[in-house]
Formats: C-alpha cells, structure tokens, sequence
C-alpha cells in the first residue's frame, strides 16, 4: 500500500515539473514537451518521454509555450534572432526573383544593343530579343508567394511573440 502510494506521489510529482509546451506539426500531430533551441532550419523539442527531437522548421505549424509553469525563456533570444534573420533572407530571395528577372531582361538589352553597334547584328538581335522577353516575364510574372519561409518565419514571430520580444 505505502509503495503504491510512494509510486503515485512521484509519478504527480514528476508530471507536475514538465512544462506543458505544445508542438504542432504538418501531419496533425501534436506533441507535449519542451521548446529547447530554434534555427532557421529546425526547432529542437524535448518530448514528454524526455528525448529530445529536432523537427526541420517547415514542418512546424505552431509552438505554444505555456509559461503558467515556467516563466523563464525556452530559447535563447540570439538564437531566436540568427533563425529570424535566415529566414528573413530566405523569404526576401523568393519575393526578389521578380525583380531579378526583370533586371536581367534589362541587362540583355543592354548587352544586344551594344553587340548592334559593334556590327554583330544577329547576335546583337538575339541577345536583345532574350532580353526582351525575360523583362516582360518580369513585369507580367504575379509576385510569388514563397509559402515556406513564410510558414517558417510564422512560427519564429510566434516564439518571439510569446516571449515578448516583438512589440
């Protein structure tokens, strides 16, 4: 009886220490545990079992940390910043193809006009002609819409969000 009872108080005692943070993944699991470190590629999470596991950061729907149980930071704000950053770089290497496309078209231009005046006509025509075509493509091409990094950087401004480091 006195050891059924020792065995129940730590079993409470031990689920009452674990913080109740929630990982939400693509596939519709839901995982308890701890956040303990996020970068640009993955969020390392400390599972209820208390294995630690890393998720790559696009598989990752949403985090929510419950600091009901413990107020103090899962993850180190640097390290929150570098993954914020990355991702930034990412999301803005999408978003910019357009405009690069079109600079490029223009370049092209640039360079078949040129090759006109130096009597390398066809070439010159050719060339202008690519040009041509690649900034049109880059005026008519619709902005991407780059939904991976904008799913990663969707969890990160959470995790800062929750940690009130964003405004």
């Amino acid at each position: 009886m006195l050891r059924g009872l020792l065995l129940t108080l730590a079993i409470l005692a031990c689920a009452s220490s674990a913080r109740a943070d929630t990982l939400y993944l693509r596939d519709g699991r839901a995982l308890s545990g701890e956040l303990t470190e996020v970068t640009a590629k993955a969020v390392v999470f400390r599972l209820a079992t208390g294995t630690k596991v890393a998720y790559p950061l696009g598989e990752v729907t949403r985090v929510d940390i419950d600091f009901s149980q413990n107020p103090s930071p899962r993850v180190k704000k640097g390290d929150w910043q570098k993954a914020v950053a990355a991702v930034q770089r990412e999301l803005n290497s999408c978003r910019w193809a357009r405009q690069g496309l079109f600079l490029g078209g223009l370049v092209f231009l640039g360079g078949g006009a040129w090759l006109v005046e130096q009597g390398q006509a066809s070439l010159g025509g050719v060339i202008s002609a690519l040009g041509l075509m690649a900034s049109a493509l880059g005026v008519i091409t619709p902005t991407p819409t780059c939904p991976g990094p904008e799913a990663k950087m969707k969890v990160l401004v959470r995790i800062g969000l929750d940690h009130d480091w964003l405004p």
